[in-house]
């Protein structure tokens, strides 16, 4: 408190943030602090103007560690992940949903990365390198075979 002429004033610490204040504070991009502070359910906006609420931000960063290294690289959201893995849409959902890394945070998926490779990796097999040429030769002769079968 601080006084005033005539009473005291109430000085209250900042609770609310905008996320470019946030960004300076921790000194990463704007852009991971709102994918953080979506995650953690720490946004808010009024109008047009997005708010952090700063106390619970510190909160969930405490608990998930260090925000580049730790949380943001683990996760991505669905575009994000179908971009980086290259498969459709549709079968990384269903992928993510069989590794049981798919997160559903307000009215947005998430991934989890880490998850999601290793059950796709569960999946990897060696594959015999074949000559492409040898095969499609013996393909045209068994068609000749089967068509001169058929003249007869």
């Amino acid at each position: 408190m601080s006084r005033k002429k005539d009473g005291f004033r109430i000085v209250a610490i900042k609770n609310f943030y905008r996320p470019d204040e946030i960004a300076e504070i921790y000194g990463i991009s704007q852009e991971e602090i709102l994918k953080v502070a979506f995650l953690t359910n720490t946004i808010y906006q009024v109008g047009r103007i997005r708010l952090i609420n700063r106390r619970k931000y510190d909160e969930s960063l405490q608990t998930i560690g260090n925000v580049g290294n730790c949380y943001v690289g683990r996760f991505a959201t669905l575009a994000e992940a179908v971009t980086e893995i290259g498969l459709p849409e549709k079968l990384v959902t269903q992928l993510a949903s069989d590794a049981d890394a798919l997160i559903m945070l307000e009215k947005m998926y998430v991934i989890s990365i880490e998850k999601l490779y290793e059950y796709i990796l569960r999946f990897q097999k060696k594959v015999d390198l074949i000559n492409v040429n040898d095969e499609m030769e013996k393909v045209q002769i068994d068609k000749r075979r089967a068509r001169d079968l058929c003249l007869r």
